[in-house]
């Protein structure tokens, strides 16, 4: 049986992990710090690796700085295939990522993402024709996504896509833009996080995310504190459940979103089971507090699913207007 192709593309970084412990009167020393490679898309196509294991190809497209080995290092040793673009003279995104007493933040520095081109990669162009289900990030410019769901629109590809950072992105992202309502109808879902409402839907109603159903073609996920918490379709809305305690959700979305992905392709009722897979995948990653060492692996994910600390449910609700 062949492997099913899954594509990745989006904002690659190297995060800058320091743990910073606050001392009295808002005083912090910083207890020591280390370097990650990182970025969404990224972290989506380690998990897409780990979880899909033999069953998938992934690949991962995006830029990196012009001298930087560590992302193609980092790749390979996860069993995924970079489609890097190396751009001459700027650095890698960085990422800074604060772990402290009270919960982590972090400072996104967009560099070498801003540059990317996906038009000038044929062989890139030629790997998402041939994925089953594209993955896509904000961090790069926005004709880059509208290229790659193009390909997978005319393949018949399964398209997700997480409209995030809005912040950090150097064109509006937003349903009153044509560019934007163009690639959402290219979409077959969405994952929207309650910080990024305003920047999408020029308001901060939850349930505004309905409207977006106008565009998007299977569904859309919105989460809560980094969590999946609602899932609405055309036909029905969904509300995701769980008991499980979180202590840093910095990756859970994109462990969300990437064992999804590997999910889909599950005939027996595969919506629901994969999106109950994903939140035990992504409750797991919340237990970890750090962004690449959080992502968890498939026998972490698979043990999981027998333990009642990560029993998750997906019930249906009434639908919302």
């Amino acid at each position: 049986m062949s492997k099913v192709k899954i594509s990745v593309i989006g904002n690659i970084a190297i995060d800058i992990v320091s743990r910073i412990e606050d001392t009295s009167n808002n005083n912090y020393q910083v207890e020591g710090s280390e370097k990650d490679p990182g970025g969404r898309a990224f972290n989506q196509a380690v998990m897409v690796a780990r979880l899909g294991g033999d069953d998938v190809d992934t690949s991962l497209m995006g830029a990196v700085g012009g001298k930087d080995d560590v992302i193609v290092h980092a790749l390979k040793a996860a069993h995924v295939d970079p489609y890097l673009q190396a751009i001459p003279g700027v650095e890698t995104d960085y990422v800074d990522i604060h772990i402290k007493n009270d919960g982590v933040q972090t400072f996104g520095h967009p560099l070498a993402s801003r540059h990317f081109n996906l038009e000038k990669m044929e062989h890139a162009l030629a790997r998402i024709s041939e994925s089953k289900a594209v993955l896509a990030t904000l961090g790069i410019p926005f004709s880059n996504i509208a290229l790659a769901f193009d390909k997978a629109n005319e393949s018949g590809a399964i398209t997700f896509l997480r409209p995030a950072p809005t912040r950090y992105a150097t064109w509006v992202f937003g349903t009153e833009n044509i560019a934007c309502q163009n690639i959402l109808k290219k979409t077959d879902y969405l994952f929207i996080e309650q910080g990024e409402l305003k920047a999408v839907l020029g308001t901060d109603d939850p349930d505004a995310v309905i409207g977006l159903l106008e565009f998007v073609k299977k569904g859309v996920f919105l989460e809560e504190n980094g969590i999946p918490r609602f899932f609405y379709t055309p036909d029905k809305h969904y509300e995701l459940t769980h008991q499980s305690k979180t202590k840093d959700s910095t990756s859970a979305l994109d462990t969300f979103i990437a064992a999804f992905a590997v999910k889909c392709f599950d005939t027996d009722n595969f919506i629901l089971n994969a999106i109950r897979y994903a939140l035990v995948a992504s409750l797991r990653c919340a237990e970890e507090v750090g962004a690449f060492i959080s992502l968890p692996h498939r026998l972490q994910v698979e043990t999981a699913q027998c333990d009642d600390q990560y029993k998750a449910e997906v019930t249906e609700i009434q639908k919302k207007t």
